[in-house]
């Protein structure tokens, strides 16, 4: 599963399967989302997901549904509302996913939205704003109520 290039944020799922970025393909210093499962115990080809998930842009920090029925990860892609936005997708099956959608102002802002996370209980999504790359002002935790995935439905 582990290459030589950097990988970070690694999220789970209620099968085992583990989603996370990496820079494996890349000297461009962007990351992209890969997964892998268990064979016989052992984590060993780690997939790169497809487009729409995967694209030229920096798409990283996965945080998998326990269920595996949505992702929400952050990317640097046109559109968003900042350096780096957190996105939503959702699994259609057989490695297929909706085309990710911006979170919006209530999550997003002009900086940086990364490393999402959930609470035990999946009642709360976590995340980090951070007001820049390079800023000396530090990253701050935030929280909101996971009803807000049922909007993006």
């Amino acid at each position: 599963m582990n290459s030589s290039a950097s990988e970070w944020h690694i999220s789970s799922t209620k099968q085992e399967a583990v989603y996370f970025g990496s820079e494996r393909e890349s000297d461009r210093l962007k990351a992209d989302i890969y997964f892998s499962v268990p064979e016989n115990g052992t984590y060993k080809n780690a997939v790169k997901l497809p487009y729409p998930v995967n694209t030229e842009y920096n798409d990283c920090d996965p945080l998998i549904a326990l269920d595996e029925s949505y992702l929400i990860f952050h990317s640097d892609r046109p559109g968003g509302f900042g350096d780096h936005d957190l996105y939503i997708t959702f699994n259609k099956g057989n490695n297929k996913w909706t085309e990710p959608q911006n979170m919006g102002r209530d999550i997003n802002t002009e900086g940086w939205e990364m490393a999402p996370g959930l609470s035990p209980d999946g009642k709360y999504l976590f995340f980090t704003r951070r007001k820049s790359w390079d800023t000396s002002e530090p990253s701050k935790i935030y929280w909101v109520s996971t009803k807000i995935i049922d909007s993006y439905k």
